[in-house]
């Protein structure tokens, strides 16, 4: 696989898969970036974060154990948020940043499977991103990713807000994904089960979002 990574506005790495034409998030949004989303952006206020903390609680970085294992580590992630809100807060990263369509997200989950991830990954990603040492250790440690697609969470991680028909003018939007059974135990297939909340504008706190850009 071909790759780079960098960084994007909030200090987090997004990996650039050239032979794609994708660049994508390396973990779906967390906590720590939404709230420089909240700190910046007036359409939204702590009230609407309680919102967002009622069904998925706060886990900041450094309240990571290193040296066990814990159920609440999915509460890392910036999940509750419904569609509309998580193409605002695409707008305000900026640089082309969006949803990814439901093939753009199935070519990654198979891409990014192909690809091992061993131990010297943790060791050079924890020296590069060292405010991200905690969440990088943690997952190198125990959950043990043996593939690209399971340290960047699209296995094991939360569902995600994907899009079904990026050309209308009024969009629908859908989940994918194989969250981590902490956050919602499940037997889905991202390859073949599209997961459609009963109530799209329900927060849930297992969907989030992970954003992606088309690159040349």
């Amino acid at each position: 696989m071909r790759f780079s990574y960098n960084l994007d506005k909030t200090g987090f790495p997004y990996l650039e898969i050239r032979d794609l034409g994708l660049a994508v998030a390396f973990w779906p949004l967390t906590k720590v970036q939404g709230e420089q989303f909240l700190a910046e952006e007036n359409h939204f206020d702590d009230a609407w974060y309680e919102e967002i903390l009622a069904v998925n609680p706060r886990l900041g970085l450094a309240e990571l154990p290193r040296d066990r294992q814990t159920e609440h580590w999915p509460r890392l992630f910036f999940t509750g948020i419904i569609p509309e809100e998580a193409e605002q807060i695409a707008r305000w990263f900026g640089q082309d940043w969006r949803l990814p369509t439901i093939q753009e997200w199935r070519m990654l989950w198979q891409t990014l499977s192909k690809y091992q991830f061993i131990n010297k990954h943790i060791t050079m990603l924890s020296s590069q991103l060292s405010s991200l040492e905690p969440l990088i250790h943690f997952l190198g440690q125990h959950r043990r990713p043996r593939t690209w697609r399971q340290f960047m969470l699209l296995e094991g991680g939360v569902l995600e807000w994907v899009v079904e028909n990026p050309r209308a003018h009024q969009k629908r939007y859908a989940g994918l994904g194989q969250p981590a059974h902490e956050i919602k135990p499940n037997v889905w297939n991202p390859l073949k089960d599209l997961i459609q909340p009963i109530n799209p504008k329900e927060r849930l706190g297992f969907f989030g979002v992970r954003l992606i850009k088309s690159i040349s």
